[in-house]
């Protein structure tokens, strides 16, 4: 944004005494190097009217005109981007919502002619990147100034003021309405973090055949159709139908990639579709599709922290599930070698649910590589770090785990603890499911008892009979959605390593007692 000089001088002219303090000291202590413009801002901040040719004299940018038009915006941008920040220490809001405070600042200051300069700036970014919320911000602001200018004009002005944010809000409210519905669909998801969905899926049904879901929106623009598309996926994977779920993430990906310019404005989408995408593609056995969009240039565009961390989580667990549930245990120890080395510079920012997620994934692939010490390190960090998060379903396999860990580890007094701890977790979570009443009842006796090796395989066998409805019912299967309980019990009765048998089962050759 070009700045004229009266723009400046009539900006430093209307800062109040502590304001110059705080922008002063702040300037000193984030740019040491660049004392020039802190230069500028004394020399005009002194005068009583603003004259050029002395500054430029003063400066030593007399045949420099162009350099000292360039510090002259550059002053004006950090001297109404500090300032601002006096009531507001938050660092991390988005451009959008800083440039909405330091619209009031200049609105507050009288500066009205500087305000609709970036008040046109503000709004035509917006509209570029889709930001629904900004620009309803933002013409919200402008309205309300606007009211409060024309107070004492005709009614008539009044009514064409409020009559030119009709169609706008018209639109807005329809994108709400969708995103609205999206977010309820989403309360359906986390709630089946917490139990199985076979009271919620009459229900879910119904919501697919809602008016929103059943013809495409009237304004077809990259967030519309973003959340149309997510809401239909996202129900259909809550009802089992993944196919569809997938069929409908594909087509979001393929806008995406389309207009990477509105996902980098609205980095949160992206992390939305990432964790859904990845369920669902692991579901239909699509990993090349998920792991290339993971993959993808643009991904590493995002600046933040948070992103980084989240799409770092992500890429370890993905890899780690792909090579061990395809038998290829040399990659997969390589890739465990590669995440373990770079966990440390991620960890604390690792959104807390994808961290859950990567350590159980850490645990299963040293479970059933045979490295058993290292699984029980990592279910106990699970069970340490995250006692109480909401996330039950991974907590569910982390206590159900640290029982068949206990039990490969010949340990009959950890068993004990480990089926004990299990019991009181899901007692309080008041989550037992059948599946986890045979675990705890089945290891229970086998810490107390001394059975030969055909006993135990009987028992096994017994265990895999009495667990087989809940593998064929699509509902309680869930279960075994993070490990396969199942069929490490036939392995138990075969006789082999799960590793083994995980082989066997991939290359469809048969099992050897």
């Amino acid at each position: 944004m070009k700045t004229p000089s009266t723009d400046l001088f009539a900006l430093i002219k209307t800062l109040t005494k502590s304001e110059k303090h705080y922008f002063k000291k702040h300037a000193r202590e984030s740019l040491q190097q660049d004392k020039a413009y802190l230069t500028l801002f004394d020399a005009i901040d002194k005068s009583t009217t603003y004259e050029e040719n002395k500054l430029l004299e003063l400066l030593g940018y007399t045949k420099k005109k162009q350099a000292f038009a360039v510090l002259k915006n550059y002053l004006y941008s950090e001297l109404i981007k500090i300032v601002t920040t006096i009531t507001d220490h938050e660092t991390h809001k988005p451009d959008a919502f800083n440039q909405l405070q330091q619209l009031n600042f200049l609105a507050n200051k009288g500066l009205f002619d500087q305000y609709t300069k970036l008040w046109n700036k503000s709004y035509k970014d917006a509209e570029e990147k889709e930001l629904f919320q900004v620009q309803f911000l933002l013409r919200n602001q402008m309205h309300n100034l606007k009211m409060n200018f024309y107070l004492k004009t005709s009614q008539q002005e009044l009514k064409q003021i409020i009559e030119q944010e009709e169609n706008f809000n018209t639109e807005y409210e329809s994108l709400q309405r969708i995103k609205n519905l999206f977010r309820t669909i989403q309360i359906y998801n986390n709630q089946s973090q917490i139990r199985l969905l076979d009271t919620e899926l009459a229900d879910l049904k119904n919501l697919q055949q809602h008016p929103l879901l059943t013809k495409t929106p009237k304004f077809y623009s990259f967030h519309y159709y973003y959340y149309y598309h997510f809401s239909i996926a996202l129900t259909a994977y809550l009802t089992h139908d993944y196919e569809i779920a997938f069929k409908h993430l594909e087509k979001i990906k393929t806008n995406i990639i389309r207009n990477q310019k509105l996902i980098l404005a609205n980095p949160h989408l992206n992390m939305e579709f990432i964790s859904v995408y990845y369920l669902v593609a692991f579901l239909v056995k699509k990993y090349p599709s998920f792991f290339a969009y993971l993959e993808m240039p643009f991904i590493n565009k995002f600046e933040s922290k948070q992103h980084k961390a989240f799409t770092f989580g992500y890429w370890a667990n993905s890899y780690i599930r792909y090579y061990i549930s395809n038998a290829l245990y040399p990659k997969a120890k390589e890739h465990i070698s590669k995440t373990e080395k770079l966990l440390p510079y991620y960890e604390a920012d690792i959104p807390i649910e994808i961290k859950q997620l990567l350590l159980c994934s850490l645990c299963i692939a040293n479970f059933i590589t045979g490295n058993f010490n290292e699984a029980f390190y990592r279910v106990k960090n699970c069970m340490d770090t995250f006692p109480l998060f909401p996330k039950q379903d991974i907590q569910r396999s982390i206590y159900s785990l640290s029982i068949i860990i206990a039990f490969e580890l010949k340990n009959k007094k950890l068993l004990y603890h480990a089926c004990e701890t299990a019991y009181q977790f899901f007692y309080r979570k008041k989550i037992t499911s059948k599946f986890e009443i045979l675990l705890i009842s089945m290891f229970r006796k086998l810490a107390k008892s001394d059975y030969g090796r055909l006993e135990l395989k009987d028992k096994f066998k017994q265990f895999r009979l009495e667990m087989e409805p809940i593998q064929k019912n699509p509902i309680q299967a869930q279960v075994f959605r993070y490990f396969n309980f199942y069929g490490w019990a036939e392995s138990k009765e075969l006789g082999i390593s799960y590793m083994e048998y995980v082989k066997a089962k991939q290359s469809g050759l048969p099992i050897m007692k």
